[in-house]
């Protein structure tokens, strides 16, 4: 760590604030001189251990100070108590998106976008599913404003399938229903790829779609659908390489520009990941998001389901076919499906369900799974081999269909289960009395 002898004599061409942290860049006699000022003390940055500053820009005043103008900084404090600098071409805010002004209608009422998970035209596994709600999370927790929330009855929605090719998106909303399809099972496509779709259906484009990408990509792909420049009216803020909105470089489809790959160190260098939200990302959205603000909460349509409006048999959303397709199955003795469709609907709507809706999903699954803990514990009743085993699964059916307090109904069969086996012992023992008489005489 140096002290530098004339920084403080010096003219400060830009600040950055990061947290506790100031950075400074100070022009000298003779280059810029960069500091970090950190609880009171103000501490230079030497040159080695400066990384994205070209050497054009070193060594001329006037090209540092262009250079600078369209970058932050960002540092890291290394072992020996020095600091590391990091000067990322193109600065913080910025996106393409749509123009709210002028389509204002493809923005989503109080930002809420209501969503589905396919069961049926699209099904998605457990693993997608899982895939899904974790890139729901990624946009949820990132406080732009805009959040997802599992339909009810709302008119215009996003539903989320499989689809085995591919992973796409319309671009803001179209109304009614709306689908984001990617290939995730064996996670060929994951949360990044998921939170990426979401970003174009909240209004966003592709990152090096934008009117000012030929700056900083080549382009060498001729499909137009995911790299044809976008209008300058789509533009917001600087050019980001680190959006979840950009593409990674590939050969044949873009390559990196060679004076921003002299610009450009660290992680920011490679585009295209699908971890998080970039600051860019997040700003972009608060400001979509400003236009279409109208309170600070927001109910969903139908909210307070209960457990008659799980069963109405109008236009039915997911959670109606969840709760139907498990009820179905749980009578028909398919246990399993019953409890993961049951699990599913409590897990994903619970927000919405009033109290004894969910006391019934819960009894529905308890039940399911005592039911499926008798089976297994009495496993040599119900083979074909077991004389009794269609008594058995007769009882069961009997109790499924016309037993309407669910939670008795794995109680009872545990009864049923010990009658008919008390039963079954007591004539087969008279059988072998009967027959030794029979033999003594």
């Amino acid at each position: 760590m140096h002290m530098s002898p004339n920084i403080s004599n010096g003219q400060i061409i830009k600040t950055w604030n990061k947290g506790s942290q100031t950075i400074k860049a100070v022009q000298s006699e003779k280059s810029i001189l960069f500091s970090v000022i950190e609880n009171g003390h103000e501490n230079i940055i030497t040159e080695d251990l400066i990384e994205g500053f070209p050497a054009n820009a070193r060594n001329s005043i006037e090209v540092s100070k262009a250079f600078l103008s369209g970058t932050y900084l960002t540092t890291s404090k290394l072992g020996d108590g020095s600091y590391k600098l990091y000067i990322m071409q193109g600065g913080l805010g910025g996106a393409n998106i749509i123009n709210p002004k002028r389509e204002f209608g493809k923005l989503w009422k109080n930002g809420v976008i209501p969503y589905e998970i396919d069961i049926e035209n699209y099904p998605v596994s457990e693993i997608g599913r899982a895939e899904i709600l974790a890139g729901i999370q990624i946009w949820n927790i990132a406080n732009t404003g805009f959040r997802l929330i599992p339909r009810t009855s709302e008119r215009d929605y996003v539903v989320f399938g499989e689809d085995p090719e591919a992973c796409y998106s319309n671009v803001g909303r179209v109304g009614k229903k709306q689908y984001i399809n990617c290939h995730l099972e064996n996670r060929a496509f994951n949360k990044g790829s998921i939170a990426h779709e979401i970003g174009h259906v909240i209004g966003f484009f592709h990152e090096h779609m934008r009117s000012d990408r030929d700056n900083y990509v080549t382009v060498l792909s001729s499909d137009k659908n995911n790299y044809a420049k976008k209008s300058e009216e789509n533009v917001f803020g600087k050019y980001d390489f680190d959006s979840i909105m950009h593409y990674p470089y590939r050969d044949n489809e873009m390559i990196e520009k060679k004076f921003v790959k002299d610009y450009f160190t660290g992680s920011k260098s490679s585009p295209g990941q699908r971890e998080n939200l970039s600051s860019t990302d997040i700003a972009a959205a608060k400001y979509l998001y400003r236009f279409i603000k109208n309170n600070d909460s927001y109910i969903p349509e139908n909210a307070n389901l209960s457990p008659q409006e799980l069963q109405k048999e109008s236009a039915k959303p997911v959670y109606m076919k969840l709760y139907e397709s498990g009820v179905k199955f749980f009578k028909n003795r398919d246990f399993s499906n019953s409890q993961a469709h049951f699990s599913t609907l409590l897990s994903e709507y619970s927000s919405c369900l009033r109290n004894d809706a969910k006391i019934e999903i819960q009894n529905y699954i308890k039940a399911s799974s005592d039911i499926i803990q008798l089976l297994n514990r009495n496993s040599n009743l119900f083979h074909s081999n077991s004389p009794i085993h269609s008594k058995l699964f007769a009882a069961l059916s009997y109790l499924l269909q016309n037993e309407n307090d669910i939670p008795s109904v794995a109680s009872k069969f545990k009864y049923v289960i010990g009658e008919i086996v008390k039963n079954y012992k007591n004539s087969l023992s008279k059988s072998e009395s009967s027959e030794s008489s029979c033999v003594i005489l």
